[in-house]
């Protein structure tokens, strides 16, 4: 299983989203590698499909199922939720959700 955290420096969402994965992975009993992966400007938010920091894929699909078609990439802070309840880190059942779909690929 591919894990993967793409943030841009300074990002302050980021050591949440972080401690959220590696909760998840703890509860799941699994161990497996949490590759992060530094968006440092324009170029690399496109190359990188990049919806905000922090955007967390497993095997290279977004966490928040909606979002896997968005193109809207770039430079930016990523919110998660939906109208009044938009947040800096996806909720920790999103992140659990795609751990499981992850280990049946």
């Amino acid at each position: 299983m591919k894990i993967e955290v793409l943030y841009f420096n300074g990002c302050p969402s980021f050591p949440k989203a972080m401690d959220q994965v590696k909760s998840v992975l703890h509860e799941e009993g699994m161990d497996a590698a949490i590759e992060t992966v530094p968006v440092e400007n324009g170029e690399d938010a496109l190359a990188h499909r990049f919806l905000g920091s922090p955007t967390i894929r497993v095997n290279g699909l977004d966490v928040e199922v909606q979002s896997r078609g968005r193109e809207d990439f770039g430079l930016k802070c990523r919110l998660y939720g939906s109208g009044r309840n938009l947040v800096g880190i996806p909720d920790t059942n999103l992140i659990r959700t795609a751990i499981r779909e992850g280990k049946m690929d």
